[in-house]
């Protein structure tokens, strides 16, 4: 249902019945132009009807291969019955005459965007302004569907997204040079831990990190242990959606690491007036930093994407922690979970990209380590609808400690990089404080 009074605005919306012409004209003309206008833009951009017939016809011929020209057109045109209701022979043929010269095509096919823009925002506000309006719905609905309105009209400021290389190479190019004078520093964030850094040189923008494990091997404390490090140490600025804990009990995770105080005692309340004080020195740097913490249950990616939008606007974003996949859920229909996995995973990605920075994502493994008897390391094959997932990661870590299966094994973790999209693969060894939910650097240590 229109919002009353829609037309009438739309009847002064922004548009220039010249700068369609020259379009149209150009497309005429020139075939340089006819493709640069087919590529930017769509028949909803003309304002004028007939513009908007005269256009799609074209694009029409163009696909079939047919010539574009005035007389082909015209014949095009009276064919489909549209001919009279465009204006006529006389209105194509002054397309070209009214175009002077093709050679500023683009300049009028911009006019022709920014018009179209304008009146699709007209267009969102109003449906903004009728949902808003309406007692019945939710407002949190209402604010998700107004953002997904003015970003979809976003995307039509997108570059071109297929360029030369002649174009990007030299920008690789300075960045291989910029490598070179940073001497081996990371490319991305840290992870806190030195031998995990050295294999991966940090989490990269737009890569989409899995952690994966059994239960009880520490993925969320080794999540959280990355978050604490980048949000404390490096003044990034974090996000963690935990769909499994509270709010609290994250924070209570992170008092019980950073202090280093028995995680039982903070919950019990039996910790020492001197474990009391190592607790309150937290406070000052964690409520300094910049993590945030989201513990909505049965969060969906658009619900991701929408928040994440909105701090990286306000404060930057450059790490989001999501615990875990298998609480997801996807908004689309699917047939199996399987199918519902590989539409998550893959929205995932496309969300690494498009906020530029990197996604940790828990995810659980099979029961497969345990019906092996002589060793219950984990596989990639191990993972839960592990095809999905293994394909959409740029890197796998699979999480494992002996200990959960044997209480004389020593408190060493192994993390092994199982899937690494560029770069080495290979296992490392963390050094587990359970009672911290702590994971620390092997290397650290013996050098202290």
């Amino acid at each position: 249902m229109e919002l009353a009074g829609e037309n009438e605005q739309l009847g002064h919306a922004p548009h220039s019945q010249t700068a369609e012409i020259a379009v149209l004209g150009s497309m005429l003309l020139d075939a340089a132009a006819l493709d640069s206008s087919l590529e930017q833009l769509v028949p909803g951009d003309f304002y004028l009807p007939a513009n908007q017939d005269i256009f799609a016809c074209m694009a029409a011929l163009r696909e079939k291969g047919a010539p574009v020209d005035s007389i082909s057109l015209i014949t095009e045109l009276d064919r489909l019955g549209k001919l009279r209701q465009v204006g006529d022979v006389g209105y194509i043929t002054d397309l070209t005459i009214k175009t002077i010269s093709a050679s500023e095509s683009d300049y009028y096919i911009n006019l022709v965007t920014e018009h179209s823009m304008q009146r699709q925002l007209i267009r969102a506000g109003n449906l903004i302004a009728r949902d808003a309006m309406d007692s019945e719905r939710d407002i949190e609905q209402v604010l998700s569907d107004a953002e997904r309105r003015v970003y979809d009209i976003t995307l039509k400021r997108a570059q071109d997204s297929l360029l030369p290389v002649q174009d990007s190479m030299y920008d690789t190019y300075a960045h291989l040079g910029e490598l070179m004078t940073r001497q081996g520093q990371l490319i991305g964030v840290s992870t806190g831990f030195v031998d995990l850094d050295r294999k991966t040189s940090g989490l990269k923008k737009s890569d989409l990190i899995i952690i994966a494990g059994r239960p009880a091997m520490g993925k969320t404390s080794l999540a959280l242990n990355l978050a604490q490090h980048a949000a404390l140490r490096e003044g990034r600025t974090v996000v963690v959606f935990s769909l499994e804990m509270g709010r609290e009990q994250l924070i209570t995770r992170i008092f019980s690491s950073e202090a280093e105080v028995d995680m039982q005692k903070l919950i019990t309340g039996t910790m020492s007036e001197s474990e009391l004080i190592k607790v309150s020195e937290v406070l000052e740097p964690l409520g300094k930093s910049k993590l945030f913490i989201d513990d909505s249950a049965g969060a969906t990616v658009p619900e991701i994407r929408s928040k994440c939008r909105r701090l990286k606007a306000r404060h930057g974003l450059d790490l989001l922690v999501i615990d875990y996949l298998q609480l997801m859920r996807s908004q689309k229909k699917t047939e199996n979970r399987q199918q519902e996995v590989s539409d998550i995973t893959r929205s995932l990605k496309i969300l690494a990209r498009e906020l530029d920075v990197p996604i940790v994502l828990l995810s659980q493994l099979s029961r497969e380590p345990e019906k092996r008897k002589d060793d219950h390391r984990p596989l990639l094959s191990d993972l839960r609808e592990s095809g999905a997932i293994e394909q959409d990661a740029d890197i796998v870590l699979l999480l494992y400690r002996g200990q959960v299966y044997d209480e004389d094994v020593q408190n060493i973790a192994e993390v092994n990089i199982a899937k690494h999209r560029n770069g080495p693969t290979g296992t490392i060894e963390l050094c587990w404080f359970g009672e911290y939910t702590k994971f620390k650097s092997l290397l650290r240590l013996e050098l202290k």
